[in-house]
């Protein structure tokens, strides 16, 4: 084999190679980014329905059982609010919720992640409960508790390949809501 030849097969060899090595690695970062994504996802829904059914059952004696869906047996056990609040006097007939994610942090091969979330209960709907009202008293001058709305750090923990929230930890008040802006239907009516 003459020395032309052995150049164009070495040469031949090292661009198979790399280019095999490229297609790898694109694969490779396609298959951790789509990892990412279906953990993120996951995790998102798990958050928001978790917490709401957490908010429910703390106002609305809601299923207990269900929490076991979304959160660690030892975070239900050791929840304060799960056990006495200030609403267990009260009959909450509705309430309305919102769960504003701010931060996600999850790796692809991680078997744990970490939220950072706003949770508000910007109304609810309800009355003090006969039993609890003294004899001659207004409800009225029962007034609802207001939820304390505040921003927390949620973990969460991979267990036998199944994301769960794990803890639950408050950080700070919620900041003020900014208002929405209203659109100005002037500026879509046309002159006339």
């Amino acid at each position: 084999m003459s020395k032309s030849k052995a150049m164009i097969a070495g040469r031949s060899i090292w661009y198979v190679l790399r280019t095999v090595l490229i297609l790898l690695s694109v694969a490779a970062l396609c298959w951790g980014v789509f990892l990412t994504a279906l953990n993120m996802g996951n995790l998102y829904i798990l958050a928001t329905e978790g917490m709401k059914l957490r908010a429910e059952c703390v106002l609305q004696d809601g299923p207990k059982l269900e929490l076991t869906e979304y959160f660690t047996t030892r975070f239900i056990e050791n929840d304060k609010l799960l056990v006495k609040t200030e609403f267990d006097n009260y009959t909450i007939t509705d309430f309305s919720y919102n769960l504003a994610v701010e931060r996600l942090t999850v790796l692809p091969w991680s078997v744990h992640a970490s939220m950072q979330a706003i949770e508000r209960v910007p109304s609810i709907s309800g009355s003090i409960n006969g039993d609890f009202l003294p004899k001659g008293a207004d409800p009225a001058d029962y007034p609802l508790p207001e939820w304390k709305s505040g921003r927390y750090l949620i973990t969460f923990a991979k267990v036998e390949g199944r994301w769960y929230i794990s803890t639950v930890t408050y950080i700070e008040e919620a900041p003020e809501e900014k208002p929405k802006n209203t659109p100005d239907m002037s500026l879509y009516i046309p002159a006339g």
